[in-house]
């Protein structure tokens, strides 16, 4: 997977490779202080994730007592959009809205995080706060990008249409909060309550079709008529085909409930 080098990616790099450094050297100074014993690893698989079609799988590896560094790994398999209804709201556009019901999308998403935990016991138990850093790639497909085309005289004469594909990586940060249970000798519970993320999106779709001038217009206006919240847009047509490009700033709110088993 080829990951963005926006400066969203390279600030977000160092602050996790930070805040790994720190939670290494902390672990170290414990290490000679406390002979406390507690679970170390716990391997993860994140069931809400299925309601959105996704497949996403997290270890943990406890630093100290109180401590923990945490590598999530999400995939989607190629679909329609998941859960749009939910974004109808900040669509305001009805024929925008309708293209994203003919999308198909798919993607991966790598999630370094170190979590701070707060309860009572020692070990990876309780309340936490988990900073995190996500790089995400999808995939993007439209088979049947609509249109509609007329004469050079103005006569509507329906619809056309032309393939779109191509993909956008975003890079976000944010911060978690949750809990997470003990609920037997080998299993945990994990429920990441809330998790805000902020930073950038970049990419780019393209379709390929002989246009005459009069088809590249009214392409060129359908197009323009896209919108992707918070993202602008960025539209090229000429006589082979069309271009879509994708950038500015990307939001995004992580949850989750998952299962995991120590080791």
């Amino acid at each position: 997977m080829k990951l963005t080098s926006s400066p969203y990616c390279k600030t977000y790099s160092i602050f996790c490779i930070l805040l790994l450094t720190i939670g290494s050297l902390t672990s170290a100074h414990a290490a000679q202080n406390d002979s406390l014993t507690y679970d170390k690893n716990i391997v993860k698989f994140n069931a809400m994730g299925l309601v959105l079609r996704n497949f996403s799988f997290q270890y943990e590896r406890v630093l100290t007592r109180r401590i923990s560094a945490n590598i999530g790994f999400r995939f989607m398999p190629k679909g329609s959009f998941p859960m749009l209804s939910s974004f109808k709201s900040l669509i305001d556009d009805d024929e925008t809205y309708e293209d994203l019901k003919n999308l198909k999308l798919s993607n991966t998403a790598i999630t370094p995080e170190i979590r701070f935990y707060f309860g009572k016991k020692n070990g990876p138990l309780g309340f936490y706060i988990a900073p995190y850093v996500r790089f995400a790639s999808y995939k993007i497909d439209y088979p049947n990008f609509e249109y509609e085309a007329y004469t050079e005289d103005g006569e509507y004469i329906g619809e056309k249409s032309i393939p779109l594909n191509g993909k956008a990586n975003t890079t976000t940060a944010g911060f978690s909060i949750g809990s997470q249970w003990q609920i037997s000798k080998w299993i945990y519970l994990d429920w990441t309550i809330l998790g805000p993320s902020y930073g950038g999106i970049n990419g780019t779709l393209t379709g390929k079709a002989a246009l005459s001038e009069q088809e590249q217009e009214e392409l060129r206006e359908a197009l323009e008529d896209i919108e992707i919240p918070l993202a602008e847009t960025t539209t090229t047509v000429d006589a082979n085909g069309a271009k879509l490009k994708i950038k500015g700033p990307w939001a995004g709110i992580r949850t989750s409930l998952a299962i995991g088993i120590k080791f």
